[in-house]
C-alpha cells in the first residue's frame, strides 16, 4: 500500500479475499489489512481534509503469475459522503 507522500509497508498473502481499511482522523490516514480476526498496520500518512479520492492499483510480483484482477467488494463509508462522478 503507497500512501501519499510516504511508503507504507507491502505485505505477501495467499488470502485471495483480503480485507483493507483505510481510517481518516482529520489530516491523518492509517492503513491496515486483516489476518484472521485482526487489523495490522500497514502505515499512516499526513494527508488533506479536503474531500478525498482514491483508486485501486494491483499487481502480481511473481515471474510466472498468468492473470490477476482486483476490485472493491463491500464498499463501505462511516462517516461522510459518497461521491460517485458520472
Amino acid at each position: 500500500m503507497l500512501f501519499p507522500n510516504a511508503l507504507g509497508q507491502f505485505v505477501s498473502t495467499s488470502d485471495t479475499l483480503g480485507t483493507l481499511k483505510l481510517v481518516r482522523k482529520g489530516s491523518t490516514l492509517d492503513g491496515y489489512y486483516r489476518a484472521g480476526a485482526n487489523f495490522i498496520p500497514l502505515g499512516s500518512a499526513g494527508v488533506p481534509t479536503a474531500p478525498t479520492r482514491f483508486h485501486l492499483n494491483g499487481g502480481i510480483f511473481v515471474n510466472d503469475a498468468l492473470a490477476a484482477s482486483f476490485a472493491f467488494d463491500n464498499f463501505k463509508v462511516n462517516t461522510g459522503v459518497v461521491s460517485c462522478p458520472p
